[in-house]
């Protein structure tokens, strides 16, 4: 039997559209952690950051394991 480590994805929705298509208003970011720090929401990977974002510009978001 292998047993393979769990992944975090963090699934992000945003208020406004993310591109000129009409369609993207998500994506999904692979990190181990996640932390609101005053107004901005920050996801970290082997403690860097991988993304940085405004939490105005952010309607919801939530973690899964993969």
């Amino acid at each position: 039997m292998i047993i393979k480590p769990v992944e975090t994805k963090y699934v992000i929705w945003f208020k406004k559209l993310l591109d000129d298509t009409g369609e993207n208003t998500g994506m999904t970011i692979c990190a181990d952690r996640a932390e609101i720090k005053g107004k901005y929401l920050i996801l970290y990977k082997k403690d860097s950051v991988v993304y940085f974002c405004p939490i105005k510009r952010i309607d919801s978001f939530y973690a899964r394991e993969v």
